[in-house]
């Protein structure tokens, strides 16, 4: 008998620890694809210190809207004081209730100072106009987009292309500069 109780001991020994290594294998499995999950999302910028996806920024002056920025991704960098955004929307919000809407590959906003450089295949959209570019800037103290590379305007009745542009949001004035060259179409009886 006392052979048998030896066995049933050794038997629900080996059973715990068999269980207590199965346990131990699924936890540690489970936490390492936790960290690869939270790894890929929060660190995709290896050296930002927050990323957030479907980003949303409001910029306000006084109570009211300047801009918008929407974005599928934002790393923020503390340090820089400084904001990288992967396919930025910005709405720029005018007097008159009228908007310009800006969408492009990438962009950068200082968070001290609210100004913005978007880069790569940018397209602003306006209700009379759109304009195409591969790099801009906006000045949020002055309220102005300028670009310093080539600038392609169109709209229904015209179409502009120049070296360099200035666009205030103020005065709803685009500036054209460098080689600008042009097509107006004009309607019969003006």
């Amino acid at each position: 008998m006392r052979h048998n109780s030896s066995k049933l001991k050794l038997f629900l020994i080996s059973m715990i620890a068999v269980l207590s290594m199965i346990t131990g294998f699924f936890f540690m499995g489970h936490r390492a694809m936790q960290d690869k999950t939270t790894s890929k999302i929060s660190y995709a910028n290896n050296k930002a210190d927050l990323v957030i996806n479907k980003f949303h920024h409001t910029a306000t002056r006084k109570g009211i809207k300047d801009w918008e920025l929407t974005a599928g991704s934002a790393s923020y960098y503390n340090g820089k004081n400084m904001a990288v955004f992967q396919s930025p929307s910005v709405t720029f919000f005018r007097k008159n209730s009228k908007t310009s809407h800006l969408e492009a590959k990438q962009g950068r906003l200082n968070t001290d100072s609210n100004n913005i450089e978007i880069s790569g295949n940018i397209f602003i959209k306006d209700e009379n106009y759109q304009i195409e570019t591969e790099k801009l800037h906006y000045n949020h103290n002055e309220r102005i987009i300028y670009a310093n590379v080539p600038v392609t305007i169109s709209g229904q009745n015209l179409n502009f292309k120049a070296a360099s542009m200035t666009f205030d949001l103020e005065k709803n004035r685009i500036q054209l500069q460098g080689n600008v060259q042009g097509i107006i179409n004009v309607k019969k009886g003006l």
